[in-house]
């Protein structure tokens, strides 16, 4: 889901990612983006479900879509168990294609598998000539699995509707570490495990998983793994393409302040010196000094500390008897006085 300027934006990512703008929908503003056997839609249509989804939560995914053997028996089935059907506006000679909505207000549309991999974009799409023949791009090949983050307390509702709806089994649950806090994460897959889903909570408020629920108001897609043949030939032409490592860039943000020391140290400021952002060089550190005036080495800066601790530990039992002693003649008063 995308408006006119998103879609602008997030094109040039895809093609900086290896893939092609394959055709343009027939009758929709609708755009087709293809590397291997990945197939994404870029939706600009107005006054359709996908603005409305992208009024709400911005340039995100709103929509996949299964091949099944009998996508009217998937229909039924999930319309049997009280699934939201949905019925979208269809233009000229436009495909069918039936379709639920998931927890999180997205569909999940089933595509019948007899059209084959290419029929529901050849029927509804006008293809570019040069579509003929397959899109290396950059390596990546089709869709590994698809990454859910959502609130702790719709762990559960995730699981039955891709239990009982899809048929899809869930695997262990595991805690991964984040530079922020602890992530709780549940696989679930399909029988043959080509359609693979990873279930994400977060039991820290820091962590990416929690700011996507918090940015998404509730749950929604986190991330879409790719799959590739050759990992480290795939690498090497997304960085002549000019796409960012990611994993530089969360060292960046994990330590903002070891990044501002390298830019200081480069040649930024303060004549090209280290700098710790909101300390003072250790030359123009104030010398600490006694109460008598003399300078203070390390060790007495240490022992002075130490002192006033211990003498505090000593004087304590004197200080508890005195309480209690105020505390008998207290009660010695009152009883007096009720007498």
């Amino acid at each position: 889901a995308v408006d006119e300027a998103s879609e602008t934006a997030l094109a040039t990512r895809l093609e900086a990612l290896g893939f092609r703008c394959s055709g343009r929908h027939r009758s929709k503003a609708v755009l087709l983006y293809r590397q291997g056997e990945i197939n994404l839609l870029l939706n600009a249509e107005p006054d359709s479900f996908a603005r409305t989804f992208y009024h709400e939560r911005g340039p995100s995914i709103c929509a996949v879509g299964l091949f099944t053997d009998d996508p009217v028996r998937a229909l039924n089935r999930a319309t049997a168990l009280h699934c939201p059907r949905f019925d979208s506006r269809l233009g000229p000679s436009e495909l069918a294609i039936p379709a639920i909505n998931a927890p999180d207000g997205s569909l999940v549309y089933f595509v019948s598998a007899d059209l084959g991999p290419k029929g529901p974009f050849e029927i509804d799409f006008a293809l570019s000539e040069d579509d003929a023949g397959s899109n290396a791009g950059a390596g990546l090949a089709f869709i590994d699995h698809i990454a859910l983050g959502m609130p702790t307390d719709q762990l559960d509702t995730w699981i039955l509707f891709y239990r009982a709806l899809l048929g899809m089994q869930p695997g262990d649950s595991l805690e991964l570490s984040d530079p922020y806090g602890l992530i709780r994460s549940c696989g679930i897959a399909s029988e043959n495990r080509k359609v693979r889903v990873v279930l994400n909570v977060s039991l820290s408020r820091s962590t990416l998983t929690a700011r996507t629920v918090s940015t998404f108001a509730g749950a929604s897609v986190h991330h879409i793994a790719l799959s590739c043949n050759d990992i480290f030939e795939t690498v090497a032409r997304l960085r002549a393409n000019g796409v960012r490592d990611r994993r530089r860039l969360a060292r960046g943000r994990a330590d903002p302040g070891a990044r501002h020391q390298r830019g200081d140290r480069d040649g930024g400021g303060a004549g090209g010196r280290r700098v710790d952002r909101g300390r003072l060089p250790r030359a123009e550190r104030p010398e600490r000094r006694a109460p008598d005036g003399a300078p203070l080495a390390p060790g007495d800066m240490v022992t002075i500390p130490a002192l006033v601790l211990a003498s505090f530990v000593l004087a304590l039992p004197w200080l508890t008897d005195a309480i209690a002693v105020v505390l008998t003649v207290a009660t010695m008063i009152v009883v007096l006085k009720g007498l």
